[in-house]
Protein backbone atom coordinates (compact mmCIF):
# COMPACT_ATOMS: atom_id res chain seq x y z
CA UNK A 1 0.00 0.00 0.00
CA UNK A 2 1.23 3.45 -1.27
CA UNK A 3 2.49 6.26 1.86
CA UNK A 4 1.83 9.37 1.68
CA UNK A 5 2.90 12.57 3.34
CA UNK A 6 0.37 13.19 6.47
CA UNK A 7 -1.94 16.06 5.92
CA UNK A 8 -3.30 16.14 8.94
CA UNK A 9 -2.70 14.43 12.65
CA UNK A 10 -5.91 12.34 13.16
CA UNK A 11 -8.53 10.58 10.38
CA UNK A 12 -11.67 10.07 11.59
CA UNK A 13 -12.43 7.28 8.93
CA UNK A 14 -16.01 5.72 9.56
CA UNK A 15 -17.05 3.19 7.32
CA UNK A 16 -21.15 3.04 6.56
CA UNK A 17 -23.59 1.09 4.87
CA UNK A 18 -27.23 1.93 5.38
CA UNK A 19 -27.13 3.91 8.38
CA UNK A 20 -28.25 7.71 7.78
CA UNK A 21 -29.63 8.05 11.47
CA UNK A 22 -26.97 6.36 13.12
CA UNK A 23 -23.84 8.14 11.34
CA UNK A 24 -25.85 11.65 11.23
CA UNK A 25 -25.48 11.13 15.36
CA UNK A 26 -22.22 9.74 15.35
CA UNK A 27 -21.14 12.78 13.34
CA UNK A 28 -22.71 15.62 14.98
CA UNK A 29 -20.79 14.32 17.73
CA UNK A 30 -17.42 15.07 16.17
CA UNK A 31 -18.35 18.00 14.07
CA UNK A 32 -18.48 20.84 17.09
CA UNK A 33 -15.02 19.44 18.26
CA UNK A 34 -12.93 19.66 15.32
CA UNK A 35 -10.44 21.05 14.82
CA UNK A 36 -7.40 21.97 11.54
CA UNK A 37 -5.61 18.78 12.42
CA UNK A 38 -8.57 16.30 12.22
CA UNK A 39 -9.71 15.15 9.14
CA UNK A 40 -13.09 13.30 8.93
CA UNK A 41 -13.77 10.31 6.44
CA UNK A 42 -16.90 8.49 5.61
CA UNK A 43 -16.57 5.41 3.26
CA UNK A 44 -19.86 4.89 2.13
CA UNK A 45 -20.53 1.01 1.23
CA UNK A 46 -22.90 1.49 -1.54
CA UNK A 47 -26.53 2.99 0.70
CA UNK A 48 -29.47 3.77 -0.61
CA UNK A 49 -31.50 4.99 2.33
CA UNK A 50 -30.16 8.47 1.22
CA UNK A 51 -26.97 8.47 3.19
CA UNK A 52 -25.17 10.62 0.04
CA UNK A 53 -27.48 13.34 0.57
CA UNK A 54 -27.64 14.00 4.49
CA UNK A 55 -24.02 14.25 4.10
CA UNK A 56 -23.93 16.71 1.27
CA UNK A 57 -26.48 18.84 3.02
CA UNK A 58 -25.80 18.65 6.53
CA UNK A 59 -21.54 17.92 7.10
CA UNK A 60 -20.05 19.69 3.78
CA UNK A 61 -16.58 19.66 6.16
CA UNK A 62 -16.75 15.61 5.88
CA UNK A 63 -14.62 13.83 2.62
CA UNK A 64 -16.97 11.63 1.75
CA UNK A 65 -16.45 8.54 -0.90
CA UNK A 66 -19.48 6.24 -2.02
CA UNK A 67 -18.43 3.12 -4.05
CA UNK A 68 -20.97 2.00 -6.92
CA UNK A 69 -21.69 -1.57 -5.75
CA UNK A 70 -21.41 -3.07 -1.80
CA UNK A 71 -18.05 -4.99 -1.77
CA UNK A 72 -17.92 -6.02 1.43
CA UNK A 73 -17.40 -4.34 4.74
CA UNK A 74 -13.49 -5.88 4.83
CA UNK A 75 -12.92 -3.85 1.64
CA UNK A 76 -14.59 -0.79 3.59
CA UNK A 77 -12.34 -1.23 6.36
CA UNK A 78 -9.25 -1.15 4.20
CA UNK A 79 -10.61 1.60 1.61
CA UNK A 80 -10.35 4.12 5.00
CA UNK A 81 -7.04 2.96 5.88
CA UNK A 82 -5.69 3.89 2.05
CA UNK A 83 -7.90 6.87 1.67
CA UNK A 84 -6.80 8.50 5.28
CA UNK A 85 -4.55 11.38 5.28
CA UNK A 86 -3.98 11.66 9.31
CA UNK A 87 -0.99 10.13 10.79
CA UNK A 88 -3.01 8.19 13.05
CA UNK A 89 -6.05 6.51 11.73
CA UNK A 90 -9.33 5.60 13.81
CA UNK A 91 -12.07 3.59 12.12
CA UNK A 92 -15.27 4.63 14.03
CA UNK A 93 -18.63 2.74 13.82
CA UNK A 94 -21.33 4.26 12.47
CA UNK A 95 -23.41 3.90 15.25
CA UNK A 96 -20.61 4.91 17.71
CA UNK A 97 -19.99 8.37 19.30
CA UNK A 98 -16.98 10.35 20.28
CA UNK A 99 -17.38 12.38 23.66
CA UNK A 100 -17.87 15.70 24.26
CA UNK A 101 -14.30 17.39 24.80
CA UNK A 102 -12.28 14.25 23.35
CA UNK A 103 -11.03 15.31 20.59
CA UNK A 104 -8.90 17.92 21.93
CA UNK A 105 -7.96 15.86 24.63
CA UNK A 106 -6.80 13.00 22.06
CA UNK A 107 -4.62 16.17 20.20
CA UNK A 108 -2.91 16.93 22.76
CA UNK A 109 -2.14 13.22 23.72
CA UNK A 110 -0.92 11.97 20.20
CA UNK A 111 1.03 15.92 19.55
CA UNK A 112 3.35 14.69 23.20
CA UNK A 113 3.16 10.87 22.56
CA UNK A 114 4.43 9.54 19.49
CA UNK A 115 2.51 6.35 19.87
CA UNK A 116 2.25 3.62 17.32
CA UNK A 117 -0.98 2.03 18.64
CA UNK A 118 -3.49 3.72 21.39
CA UNK A 119 -6.50 2.22 23.24
CA UNK A 120 -9.35 4.45 23.92
CA UNK A 121 -11.58 3.30 27.10
CA UNK A 122 -15.29 4.34 26.41
CA UNK A 123 -18.97 3.97 27.89
CA UNK A 124 -21.86 2.08 26.91
CA UNK A 125 -24.72 3.36 25.63
CA UNK A 126 -27.72 2.05 23.59
CA UNK A 127 -30.08 3.46 20.87
CA UNK A 128 -32.03 5.75 22.64
CA UNK A 129 -28.96 7.26 23.98
CA UNK A 130 -29.00 5.89 27.43
CA UNK A 131 -25.90 5.50 29.17
CA UNK A 132 -25.84 1.36 30.25
CA UNK A 133 -23.84 -0.69 32.61
CA UNK A 134 -22.78 -3.89 31.31
CA UNK A 135 -22.12 -6.85 33.70
CA UNK A 136 -19.25 -8.32 31.47
CA UNK A 137 -17.33 -5.05 31.06
CA UNK A 138 -17.28 -3.54 34.48
CA UNK A 139 -13.81 -3.72 34.34
CA UNK A 140 -13.34 -1.06 32.05
CA UNK A 141 -14.93 1.15 34.58
CA UNK A 142 -12.76 0.91 36.59
CA UNK A 143 -9.67 2.17 34.86
CA UNK A 144 -11.75 5.19 33.67
CA UNK A 145 -9.87 7.24 37.05
CA UNK A 146 -6.24 6.32 36.22
CA UNK A 147 -3.25 7.95 34.25
CA UNK A 148 -3.06 7.19 30.45
CA UNK A 149 -0.19 5.01 29.98
CA UNK A 150 2.18 5.07 27.37
CA UNK A 151 5.06 2.31 27.07
CA UNK A 152 6.98 0.14 24.71
CA UNK A 153 5.25 -3.33 27.18
CA UNK A 154 2.89 -5.24 25.05
CA UNK A 155 1.77 -7.10 28.07
CA UNK A 156 1.13 -3.89 30.03
CA UNK A 157 -0.48 -2.70 27.08
CA UNK A 158 -2.79 -5.66 26.36
CA UNK A 159 -4.01 -5.81 30.37
CA UNK A 160 -5.95 -2.67 29.77
CA UNK A 161 -6.88 -3.38 26.03
CA UNK A 162 -7.73 -6.87 26.64
CA UNK A 163 -10.62 -8.57 25.10
CA UNK A 164 -11.56 -4.67 23.30
CA UNK A 165 -9.09 -4.69 21.45
CA UNK A 166 -11.11 -6.21 18.67
CA UNK A 167 -13.42 -3.18 19.24
CA UNK A 168 -13.09 -1.17 16.24
CA UNK A 169 -13.41 2.12 17.72
CA UNK A 170 -11.53 1.77 20.30
CA UNK A 171 -8.38 1.49 18.72
CA UNK A 172 -5.79 4.13 16.83
CA UNK A 173 -3.01 3.10 14.42
CA UNK A 174 -0.16 4.99 13.32
CA UNK A 175 -1.34 4.96 9.00
CA UNK A 176 2.61 4.89 7.97
CA UNK A 177 2.63 1.26 10.18
CA UNK A 178 -0.40 -0.02 8.59
CA UNK A 179 0.33 0.64 5.52
CA UNK A 180 4.03 -1.68 5.25
CA UNK A 181 1.48 -4.61 5.86
CA UNK A 182 2.15 -6.97 3.21
CA UNK A 183 -0.74 -8.50 1.44
CA UNK A 184 -3.55 -7.03 3.48
CA UNK A 185 -6.40 -8.48 1.63
CA UNK A 186 -5.05 -12.04 3.12
CA UNK A 187 -7.63 -10.55 6.49
CA UNK A 188 -10.85 -10.28 4.08
CA UNK A 189 -13.46 -12.58 5.50
CA UNK A 190 -11.81 -12.79 9.11
CA UNK A 191 -14.70 -10.46 10.80
CA UNK A 192 -11.47 -8.39 12.46
CA UNK A 193 -9.45 -7.37 9.65
CA UNK A 194 -8.95 -4.06 11.52
CA UNK A 195 -7.50 -5.91 14.58
CA UNK A 196 -5.65 -8.24 12.47
CA UNK A 197 -3.55 -5.40 10.64
CA UNK A 198 -2.74 -3.03 14.06
CA UNK A 199 -1.43 -6.51 14.88
CA UNK A 200 0.46 -6.97 12.35
CA UNK A 201 1.41 -2.88 12.39
CA UNK A 202 3.71 -3.57 15.28
CA UNK A 203 5.53 -6.51 13.98
CA UNK A 204 9.03 -6.37 14.64
CA UNK A 205 9.29 -2.90 15.78
CA UNK A 206 9.81 -1.58 19.12
CA UNK A 207 6.39 -0.41 19.26
CA UNK A 208 4.68 2.22 21.62
CA UNK A 209 2.10 1.61 22.89
CA UNK A 210 -0.74 3.87 24.90
CA UNK A 211 -3.73 3.80 26.72
CA UNK A 212 -6.24 7.04 27.22
CA UNK A 213 -8.20 5.81 30.12
CA UNK A 214 -11.07 8.62 29.97
CA UNK A 215 -14.03 7.14 28.16
CA UNK A 216 -13.61 8.68 24.58
CA UNK A 217 -15.84 7.28 23.07
CA UNK A 218 -19.65 6.58 23.26
CA UNK A 219 -19.87 2.98 22.18
CA UNK A 220 -23.23 1.99 20.67
CA UNK A 221 -23.51 -1.79 22.18
CA UNK A 222 -26.77 -2.99 21.22
CA UNK A 223 -26.76 -2.29 17.31
CA UNK A 224 -24.10 -4.94 16.37
CA UNK A 225 -25.44 -7.64 19.04
CA UNK A 226 -28.25 -7.34 17.80
CA UNK A 227 -27.32 -7.82 14.17
CA UNK A 228 -25.51 -10.76 14.65
CA UNK A 229 -28.28 -12.39 17.06
CA UNK A 230 -29.98 -12.93 14.31
CA UNK A 231 -27.61 -15.00 12.33
CA UNK A 232 -26.49 -17.28 15.28
CA UNK A 233 -24.28 -19.39 12.79
CA UNK A 234 -22.24 -16.69 11.85
CA UNK A 235 -21.99 -15.32 15.30
CA UNK A 236 -20.43 -19.33 16.45
CA UNK A 237 -17.77 -18.74 13.30
CA UNK A 238 -16.76 -15.06 14.20
CA UNK A 239 -16.33 -15.92 17.95
CA UNK A 240 -15.03 -19.55 16.97
CA UNK A 241 -12.49 -19.71 14.37
CA UNK A 242 -11.98 -15.92 13.23
CA UNK A 243 -11.24 -14.43 17.17
CA UNK A 244 -8.89 -17.24 18.13
CA UNK A 245 -7.00 -16.76 14.69
CA UNK A 246 -6.53 -13.29 15.65
CA UNK A 247 -6.46 -13.30 19.54
CA UNK A 248 -4.22 -16.55 19.62
CA UNK A 249 -2.50 -16.58 16.53
CA UNK A 250 -1.66 -13.42 14.64
CA UNK A 251 -1.45 -11.19 18.03
CA UNK A 252 0.74 -13.99 19.26
CA UNK A 253 2.90 -13.91 16.17
CA UNK A 254 2.84 -10.29 16.39
CA UNK A 255 5.27 -10.42 19.85
CA UNK A 256 2.13 -10.96 22.24
CA UNK A 257 2.40 -13.30 25.09
CA UNK A 258 0.84 -16.58 23.99
CA UNK A 259 -0.78 -17.11 28.11
CA UNK A 260 -2.22 -13.93 28.09
CA UNK A 261 -3.86 -14.01 24.58
CA UNK A 262 -5.37 -17.27 25.71
CA UNK A 263 -6.99 -15.67 28.66
CA UNK A 264 -8.10 -12.33 26.49
CA UNK A 265 -9.73 -15.05 24.36
CA UNK A 266 -11.12 -16.87 27.28
CA UNK A 267 -12.60 -13.08 28.76
CA UNK A 268 -14.03 -13.42 25.19
CA UNK A 269 -16.16 -16.21 25.89
CA UNK A 270 -17.16 -15.11 29.25
CA UNK A 271 -18.99 -11.79 26.95
CA UNK A 272 -20.44 -14.55 24.38
CA UNK A 273 -20.69 -18.48 25.85
CA UNK A 274 -21.00 -20.54 23.92
CA UNK A 275 -23.38 -22.53 25.72
CA UNK A 276 -25.95 -19.80 25.51
CA UNK A 277 -25.19 -19.57 21.38
CA UNK A 278 -25.64 -23.44 21.20
CA UNK A 279 -28.43 -23.33 23.17
CA UNK A 280 -30.31 -21.20 20.77
CA UNK A 281 -29.57 -23.16 18.07
CA UNK A 282 -30.67 -25.86 18.79
CA UNK A 283 -34.24 -23.81 20.24
CA UNK A 284 -34.43 -22.95 16.35
CA UNK A 285 -33.56 -26.31 14.95
CA UNK A 286 -30.61 -23.87 13.40
CA UNK A 287 -28.83 -27.31 11.81
CA UNK A 288 -26.12 -25.09 9.72
CA UNK A 289 -25.61 -23.35 12.65
CA UNK A 290 -24.98 -26.02 14.90
CA UNK A 291 -22.79 -28.04 11.94
CA UNK A 292 -20.55 -24.82 11.86
CA UNK A 293 -20.31 -24.99 15.77
CA UNK A 294 -18.68 -28.32 15.44
CA UNK A 295 -16.32 -27.79 12.64
CA UNK A 296 -14.91 -24.56 13.64
CA UNK A 297 -15.49 -23.72 17.16
CA UNK A 298 -15.50 -27.01 19.35
CA UNK A 299 -11.87 -28.02 18.02
CA UNK A 300 -11.02 -24.28 19.94
CA UNK A 301 -13.21 -24.82 23.25
CA UNK A 302 -12.18 -28.28 23.94
CA UNK A 303 -8.84 -26.69 25.22
CA UNK A 304 -10.93 -24.70 27.28
CA UNK A 305 -11.95 -27.44 30.04
CA UNK A 306 -15.06 -25.81 31.94
CA UNK A 307 -16.46 -23.84 28.62
CA UNK A 308 -16.15 -27.39 26.73
CA UNK A 309 -17.87 -28.79 29.99
CA UNK A 310 -20.97 -25.87 29.65
CA UNK A 311 -21.21 -26.82 25.91
CA UNK A 312 -21.29 -30.53 26.51
CA UNK A 313 -24.15 -30.10 28.40
CA UNK A 314 -25.77 -27.32 26.49
CA UNK A 315 -25.59 -29.89 23.63
CA UNK A 316 -26.69 -33.08 24.99
CA UNK A 317 -29.68 -31.66 26.96
CA UNK A 318 -33.29 -33.00 25.70
CA UNK A 319 -35.48 -30.67 23.50
CA UNK A 320 -37.89 -29.86 26.00
CA UNK A 321 -35.61 -28.52 28.52
CA UNK A 322 -33.72 -26.73 25.51
CA UNK A 323 -36.48 -24.78 24.65
CA UNK A 324 -36.99 -24.12 28.88
CA UNK A 325 -33.92 -22.88 29.19
CA UNK A 326 -33.94 -20.52 26.28
CA UNK A 327 -37.46 -18.90 27.44
CA UNK A 328 -35.04 -18.27 31.04
CA UNK A 329 -32.50 -16.96 29.13
CA UNK A 330 -34.30 -14.43 27.03
CA UNK A 331 -35.51 -13.07 30.23
CA UNK A 332 -32.51 -12.86 32.20
CA UNK A 333 -30.65 -11.24 28.43
CA UNK A 334 -33.39 -8.39 29.62
CA UNK A 335 -31.76 -7.73 32.45
CA UNK A 336 -28.25 -7.89 31.37
CA UNK A 337 -28.47 -4.18 30.07
CA UNK A 338 -29.06 -2.03 33.18
CA UNK A 339 -29.21 1.70 33.88
CA UNK A 340 -26.17 3.35 34.58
Amino acid sequence: MNIEKNAFLLTIAIPTYNRRDLLKRALESIVPQLNSKIEVLVSDNASDDGTDEMIVQSFPMVRYIKNEINKGADYNFLQCYREAKGKYVILLGSDDRIAAGAIDYLTNFLEKNDCDLVFLNFRCFDVTKKEIYIKNREWIKKYSTKQDIVTTDKSLFMKYAGPNITFMSASIAKRKLLMKVNEPERFTGTYFIHTNLMLESVTGVNALFGVIMQPFIDANMTTGEAELSKTPDVLISVYGKYLYSTLCFYAVKSGFQKKQMRKVYLRHLHGCPYWKSILSLRHRNNVKGIEAFWKDVYPVVKTYPIERAKVMVAAHLPQCIINMLYKVHKALKRSEYTDQ
